[in-house]
């Protein structure tokens, strides 16, 4: 039987775990066979939440949360369990063929995610990372945590529902609204929405794109992550 370790990056992405912390690097128990740990966004804050999952006893790691679509045929909400990652530095992770193939559906898209160190604002940045990966979407977390379950021979799976899709151009002060750990800083948000009323109607494209992208996450977990599984 799994005891399975949920990396998240942000505290928004753990909302549909209950009883999981909005701290970073807290450590929640949701459930006998489930551990939820929200690290921050990026590469070493995965690795790290990653690490705390199977020091608590985590036995295999998923990598949950939001992507970014790198072609025009992902839209918002699109479930996303690749079979491979591609790392910045070109090495290609597998994921669990087992337990990939005990979650495949056919509504899930399978191709490659790709991993990005910062995030992609525009259509041109997203195309030009999808020509030179050959990968559909990309996130900055998971590669990191297919290392440190490599690294342990535990286990691992994607789970991630785009979130942008090709052409949605992510404003260039949005990224600085968060800290460290994924979590909105209210206040910036609110001084760069009245410093740039005419990226409003972005961030509400933006914003009914993320709750697509968690609706659809929501829905995986209900179905696929509510039993203990086992792997043989």
């Amino acid at each position: 039987m799994l005891s399975i370790g949920v990396v998240v990056a942000l505290p928004q992405e753990a909302r549909m775990f209950a009883g999981a912390s909005r701290e970073a690097n807290e450590v929640a128990r949701v459930d006998r066979h489930l551990l939820v740990c929200v690290g921050g966004v990026g590469p070493d804050c995965a690795q790290t939440a990653a690490r705390l999952l199977l020091a608590r006893g985590a036995s295999a790691l998923i990598s949950w949360g939001v992507a970014a679509a790198l072609i025009p045929d992902l839209k918002s909400g699109s479930l996303l369990l690749p079979q491979t990652v591609v790392g910045a530095d070109g090495e290609v992770f597998s994921v669990s063929a087992s337990w990939h193939g005990d979650m495949r559906e056919a509504l899930f898209d399978t191709r490659p995610i790709a991993e990005v160190p910062s995030m992609l604002a525009t259509r041109a940045q997203k195309r030009a990372l999808g020509d030179t990966t050959h990968a559909v979407a990309a996130d900055m977390e998971s590669a990191s945590v297919a290392r440190v379950a490599h690294q342990a021979g535990v286990p691992f799976l994607v789970v991630r529902a785009v979130a942008d899709d090709l052409e949605t151009a992510l404003p260039a002060w949005l990224t600085g609204c968060f800290d460290a750990h994924g979590r909105m800083r209210g206040w910036r948000f609110l001084a760069q929405v009245l410093r740039h009323p005419h990226d409003i109607l972005a961030v509400a494209r933006l914003a009914r794109a993320f709750a697509a992208a968690e609706n659809s996450l929501r829905r995986f977990k209900t179905k696929h992550l509510q039993h203990p599984l086992i792997l043989t």
